[in-house]
Parts: C-alpha cells; structure tokens; sequence
C-alpha cells in the first residue's frame, strides 16, 4: 500500500520493477493456490498482470497468464462464486 492507500501496483511505472512485481506476485499466488486461497491468489495477480500492456512474448507474462487460467479453471469446478 501506498501512503495515500492506494495498492503499490498503482504507482509501479518502472518497466523492471512491473516485471519483478509480476514476478513476486506470480509466485506468492502460487503459494496461496497450494494453501487453498485461489481466490486471493487471482485477486492478487490478476490486476497487474492486466495493467499490463506489452512484453506479452516474456516469460514471466506467459506463466502468470498460464498460472491465472489454471486458477479459473480450479476455481470453476468449485460452488464458490467470486
């Protein structure tokens, strides 16, 4: 959180420092997903890797993208709704 409350993802313009938080994010999520929190795993990741817009070709953009699909289809085959 920024000082003002708004989520530090908001104030990231830094292109290095969008790819260590995707990075960062990816991986936490990842950790949720394994303690069964797969909707705060995708709240988490899901803002930042959509405020992204380029470098889609990078491998850090590929595995979040894979990671977020591979949380809605889980999720999908659960009762909970988000």
């Amino acid at each position: 959180m920024s000082l003002d409350g708004a989520p530090a993802h908001a104030m990231t313009t830094d292109p290095l420092t969008k790819s260590l938080e995707l990075r960062a994010a990816t991986s936490l999520g990842q950790l949720w997903k394994q303690q069964g929190k797969q909707e705060q795993a995708h709240d988490l990741l899901a803002p930042i890797y959509n405020g992204l817009t380029e470098g889609f070709d990078t491998a850090d953009l590929q595995d979040a993208k894979a990671f977020l699909l591979q949380v809605v289809r889980t999720h999908r085959g659960t009762a909970h709704e988000w």
